[in-house]
């Protein structure tokens, strides 16, 4: 068996308030289309966290929801989630 090691680094989050959009891209499924962000952290007023989205239907406003059962207080700001790093395999 191969030991891999990966170094992971630190990702500094930019925190936005719910007033602001995330950028969002056209999503579809079964027939429906509406527009999504890309995966965010998302925070209440006690800084309790989860990862959601924020969806909004072409006809409506914009809604941050979590994709976790569990569910947090009313969401207050949002931070983009970046790509993990994947580590570079040996030459």
């Amino acid at each position: 068996m191969t030991d891999k090691k990966a170094i992971l680094g630190t990702t500094p989050l930019e925190w936005h308030s719910t007033e602001d959009m995330p950028p969002m891209h056209v999503e579809e499924y079964a027939e429906e289309s509406w527009m999504q962000s890309e995966p965010l952290l998302l925070a209440d007023a006690a800084g309790t966290m989860a990862v959601g989205y924020c969806q909004q239907p072409f006809d409506g406003k914009p809604e941050f929801d979590t994709v976790c059962v569990q569910k947090i207080g009313e969401i207050r700001s949002w931070a983009l989630l970046a790509k993990p790093p994947v580590p570079k395999e040996p030459r």
